[in-house]
């Protein structure tokens, strides 16, 4: 049987469809990234927008096609902070199920980690914690041996903070220090026991992937090369310093970065760098996967 695994994010939709093998293996037959931003502006009007939505609605009816064309048995989606947060997530559900095919179900902070631990760290590390930086909140999972421990879901993303943070391009030094300060005060306040260097640190999604790419002077995204690679965190300080002074127009131009995705990355790289040096962690491990593949695993 075919599964599928779609994640319904604030900047991105996701989706992962793969065959389970009988020794409990995967195989991945497709992995497809688009960015809608459903959550633009969702922060400060609590609403998703029109535009936002009809961005959304045109990437699940390609995905409804793929679907169909790949013969997927069974199929489960999941939305996350956008439409957790939406005062109208009840209409936007209806819309983008219809344009799906399938059933959509809003999770919570807590089970959105727990899937994407699940999803991105294997069943033998032991102490390891996950970070998932989103467009509107962050999971940080601790877990061990594919079993959470804890799970936080922090209302910090890089849409999020971008909007409320990022005005003006090149960030000036007070508005640094505002949004870096909000992030220490959020983690303080969600996760204070979590500083330790003997865990291991892995994290997932656009931000860490991205990062990755920056640190690997890679011009397109290279799987190979970019899952499992460990980034330091004095690389993460530096690149997000070197971002948050960057214009729009350097930030647009950053070689293979996606344009989706560019102007988010300065308050995506400043949380990360918040997260690792809280922590006290002097590595981290990207990995390419995810809450989709969370989602895929639990739908046997």
């Amino acid at each position: 049987m075919r599964h599928a695994g779609i994640d319904i994010g604030t900047n991105t939709i996701l989706m992962v469809i793969g065959e389970r093998n009988p020794d409990g293996t995967w195989n991945v037959i497709d992995d497809v990234h688009r960015i809608p931003r459903l959550g633009q502006g969702v922060d400060a009007t609590h609403a998703i927008q029109d535009d936002a939505l009809q961005r959304a609605v045109y990437v699940l009816t390609e995905y409804a096609t793929i679907l169909n064309s790949h013969n997927v048995d069974v199929v489960r989606a999941v939305a996350t902070s956008a439409v957790r947060d939406a005062t109208n997530k009840n209409f936007v559900l209806r819309v983008l199920s219809s344009a799906l095919g399938h059933p959509i179900d809003v999770i919570d902070g807590k089970e959105e980690g727990r899937l994407t631990y699940l999803g991105s760290v294997d069943s033998v590390m032991i102490n390891t914690v996950l970070i998932d930086i989103g467009g509107g909140s962050t999971e940080v999972v601790l877990g061990s041996n594919g079993s959470v421990i804890s799970s936080s879901s922090i209302e910090i993303g890089a849409v999020r903070y971008t909007d409320r943070y990022c005005a003006t391009r090149p960030l000036t030094t007070e508005q640094q220090h505002e949004m870096r300060s909000a992030v220490r005060a959020a983690l303080e306040l969600s996760i204070p026991d979590l500083r330790s260097t003997a865990y291991a640190v892995v994290a997932v999604a656009g931000t860490a992937t991205s990062l990755a790419m920056l640190d690997l002077d890679l011009v397109e995204f290279d799987v190979a090369r970019i899952s499992g690679h460990s980034i330091s965190e004095e690389s993460v300080h530096i690149l997000s310093k070197e971002l948050l002074g960057m214009s729009a127009e350097e930030l647009s131009n950053l070689c293979g970065i996606d344009r989706g995705r560019s102007d988010i990355l300065p308050a995506g790289a400043a949380i990360l760098d918040e997260i690792l040096h809280f922590i006290g962690t002097t590595l981290c491990i990207i990995s390419i996967r995810g809450l989709r593949y969370g989602v895929m695993f639990a739908s046997v």
